[in-house]
């Protein structure tokens, strides 16, 4: 992520995008799949590069946007949508599929769920909702710049 933020803030934004999401979703997906450690730990490093450098790049958009008499207001509300919400929903989706992949083990006396890697499938799926709001932010943009 710190090689790509320097092409990241001289080129344009929108070309690194898709490909970091798609990267990311590769990684995710890897996880799902893969149960040895060192291929876990390649498919964890491609997820986590990924991650970082498709937030670099979102955080770069965003500060573009943000009006410079603003910049204070804009953190607050930055924090919602990339730690309050992530926050909220993320557990119970997290919950909802560990407690659907019907593992369990007994600790102390108390039945539990095993964690399955079924939660980076669901990962992955999440993922490709972020094309939603991209489409109509790159479509608002394009607009704009017709202007």
């Amino acid at each position: 992520s710190v090689f790509v933020g320097r092409k990241v803030t001289a080129k344009n934004k929108r070309q690194f995008f898709l490909p970091s999401l798609a990267i990311l979703v590769v990684g995710l997906i890897g996880l799902f799949v893969t149960r040895s450690a060192v291929l876990v730990g390649i498919a964890g490093f491609v997820m986590m590069s990924a991650n970082l450098v498709f937030t670099a790049v979102l955080n770069a958009k965003v500060r573009d946007h943000t009006p410079l008499d603003k910049v204070g207001h804009f953190q607050g509300i930055r924090m919602i949508f990339y730690v309050l919400i992530p926050m909220v929903i993320g557990p119970f989706l997290g919950a909802a599929v560990i407690e659907n992949g019907g593992a369990t083990y007994f600790d102390l006396g108390v039945l539990k769920p095993v964690p399955t890697p079924g939660i980076f499938l669901a990962s992955a799926l999440v993922c490709l909702f972020i094309l939603i709001p991209l489409w109509f932010a790159w479509k608002s943009e394009d607009k704009a710049s017709l202007q």
